[in-house]
C-alpha cells in the first residue's frame, strides 16, 4: 500500500477561468432540463438471472404494450429495442410535471456460447419483458458417477 499525500488545492489549476464559468454553468442547466424533456433517449432497466438450464433476462417496461417492443438475436447478441410513447401532458395551474421517461431505446447484450440461440424466446405481460435463453445441453453438463473404492 503506498500512501498519498493529501492536497486538497491541486485541483485548482484545471478549473476554468472565471469568463468560462458562467458558460460551463449554462451548459450544465441546459443538459439537465434537455434530460426531463419529451423523446429523450432512455434505457430500460433489466434484471439478468443465471439459472442451472437458462439464463433469464427481465426488463422493465411500464406503460408500455407488447407491439411496442422488439427483441432480436443476431450474431452473438441479444437487442432489445422499442419506444415508450408520451402519454398527455398533466397540468397544474402554470407548472408542467414531466418525470417519465419517453422514447426509444435500444439495449444489446453479447449472449454467451452456452446459450443456444435458435431457442431463445420471449414473453410480455404486465410492463415486464421476460426474456429466456436455454443453455447448450453441453454447457449444462451431466454429473459423473465415480467409482473404485
Amino acid at each position: 500500500m503506498a500512501l498519498i499525500r493529501y492536497r486538497p488545492w491541486r485541483g485548482l489549476a484545471t478549473w476554468p477561468s472565471f469568463p468560462e464559468v458562467p458558460t460551463r454553468l449554462g451548459q450544465a442547466f441546459e443538459q439537465f432540463f434537455d434530460d426531463s424533456v419529451d423523446g429523450m433517449e432512455w434505457s430500460p432497466s433489466v434484471n439478468i438471472v443465471e439459472h442451472d438450464d437458462e439464463l433469464r433476462i427481465t426488463a422493465e417496461l411500464p406503460g408500455m404494450k407488447r407491439d411496442d417492443v422488439q427483441v432480436e438475436v443476431t450474431e452473438g447478441m441479444l437487442i432489445l429495442r422499442g419506444e415508450k410513447k408520451a402519454e398527455a401532458e398533466k397540468r397544474m395551474g402554470n407548472a408542467r410535471l414531466m418525470e417519465c421517461k419517453y422514447g426509444a431505446f435500444e439495449r444489446s447484450f453479447t449472449m454467451p456460447r452456452s446459450v443456444d440461440a435458435d431457442q431463445v424466446r420471449a414473453e410480455f405481460a404486465d410492463g415486464l419483458l421476460t426474456v429466456r435463453m436455454p443453455k447448450t445441453e453441453k454447457a449444462i453438463g451431466r454429473k459423473v458417477e465415480i467409482t473404485g473404492t
